[in-house]
């Protein structure tokens, strides 16, 4: 397993400090660690969780898919992608020193290394410096928390080195609005399927980005926007007339988080049924 860039360094204590148990993702048994059996983000996943994303990945991704998991946290997504797609490659992008560190463990553990590559970096408009809130699954970019790299999606693409992008998952808390302008340039050149989740909450409170107004952009330089099931791997497709009832949706009635499924090229996600 190689590891393009290092932020921090983690510690025999931080190792410790792991919990592990055993779940069934997309149909295959994972070793999975996670920071500590209080955490409320590792306690949530159980056998089939994520199976939307497996069903959905099946669906759109080709068999050696090039995909981006960008807040990648401890590596459940990438275990995911791995098993639905194997002979495909994953960039693992995760800012916080201490999610990283089990991110690396259950890479090793489960034996995707030659799938998954691991980026301890931020990402977000420009290269740079900034500071990490570490947090679990809800860190986020902030003037306060540990320094850490930030990487722009074409310095990412760069130094993955990969020659196309079919699939980026992203959940920054908040702070995608930055990486979406920043990269659709690149994501229209290679006609990207983009799954996103869409958290007006993180977007006031964290990046202090306007949901309606990042909505409307979304659906202004994306030609196709779906709106995913709560709870399963549907999906719909909405407009900018529908924009209003959208944000009603998730704000009101889905407890200000839904997930996005939004690409920029014809024939890249199937049409829903009727």
């Amino acid at each position: 397993m190689q590891v393009l860039y290092l932020g921090g360094i983690f510690s025999q204590d931080m190792k410790a400090d792991m919990t592990v148990k055993n779940v069934q993702l997309a149909g295959q048994q994972r070793t999975l660690f996670g920071l500590s059996a209080e955490d409320t983000y590792f306690s949530n996943i159980n056998d089939g969780s994520y199976q939307n994303l497996a069903e959905l990945a099946a669906q759109i991704l080709p068999e050696n898919a090039i995909s981006w998991d960008i807040g990648a946290n401890i590596g459940v997504t990438c275990l995911v992608l791995a098993a639905v797609r194997p002979a495909g490659r994953i960039a693992a992008v995760e800012a916080g020193n201490r999610n990283f560190a089990v991110l690396e463990r259950n890479i090793s553990e489960n034996n995707v290394g030659g799938v998954v590559t691991p980026f301890n970096v931020a990402i977000g408009a420009s290269d740079g410096d900034v500071r990490f809130t570490d947090a679990s699954a809800y860190g986020f970019i902030s003037s306060e928390g540990d320094p850490t790299r930030q990487v722009s999606p074409a310095t990412l693409f760069k130094e993955f080195g990969a020659d196309r992008l079919d699939f980026v998952k992203i959940d920054i808390e908040g702070f995608e609005f930055p990486f979406l302008r920043a990269g659709l340039d690149l994501f229209k050149t290679h006609g990207t399927v983009i799954y996103m989740e869409f958290n007006a909450w993180c977007l006031l409170a964290n990046s202090k980005e306007d949901p309606f107004a990042f909505m409307e952009w979304i659906v202004e330089n994306f030609a196709y926007t779906y709106l995913m099931d709560r709870h399963t791997s549907a999906y719909r497709r909405f407009s900018k007339a529908d924009v209003r009832q959208v944000l009603h949706e998730i704000i009101v009635e889905s407890g200000t988080l839904r997930d996005l499924l939004i690409c920029t090229e014809p024939g890249r996600i199937p049409a829903p049924p009727a």
